[in-house]
């Protein structure tokens, strides 16, 4: 959180509320099952077959961890496509299909999508770079989108 979280706080309204918000919703989720978490499962980290059946999951690196499976699942339907012109909208459905289809409650997807920009190690420190501003776009569109700043976090 001290490494980035200075230089984020100036491009996110409300930053450091949104952090306290989603430091108590953190506090407030059940404990869960721990399992290997990937952390950054995007098409290229996800080996396919000639029949495009995923058969190897690549590039297990400096973000994998032990945790709740319900982290990997919010964390790949936040990144899976962070810069597209519809990543807003990839990320509502594949939130919502995973889960639907995973059984993991909507609002702790939502906290562990928070937690990702809390503790994710941005690559640079101001617009110029694509990561960082994902990481400044996304709680001012969970904003427009829910009403909610919960995402606003470091």
């Amino acid at each position: 959180m001290a490494l980035h979280g200075a230089a984020l706080a100036v491009h996110v309204p409300d930053f450091d509320a949104g952090v306290e918000r989603t430091l108590n919703a953190l506090r407030s989720l059940p404990d869960g099952p721990v399992t290997a978490i990937h952390s950054d499962l995007v098409p290229p980290n996800i080996h396919t077959d000639a029949a495009g059946r995923p058969v190897a999951v690549l590039d297990f690196g400096f973000y994998t961890t032990a945790g709740d499976p319900a982290f990997e699942a919010a964390v790949t339907a936040a990144v899976w496509d962070m810069y597209g012109p519809y990543a807003q909208e990839h990320t509502a459905e594949l939130t919502r299909v995973f889960a639907q289809e995973l059984g993991y409650a909507p609002a702790v997807l939502t906290v562990y999508q928070a937690a990702y920009l809390t503790t994710y190690d941005l690559f640079g420190l101001d617009d110029s770079d694509g990561h960082f501003r994902w990481c400044a776009a996304v709680p001012q569109h969970r904003v427009q989108r829910t009403g909610v700043l919960i995402t606003a976090a470091r």
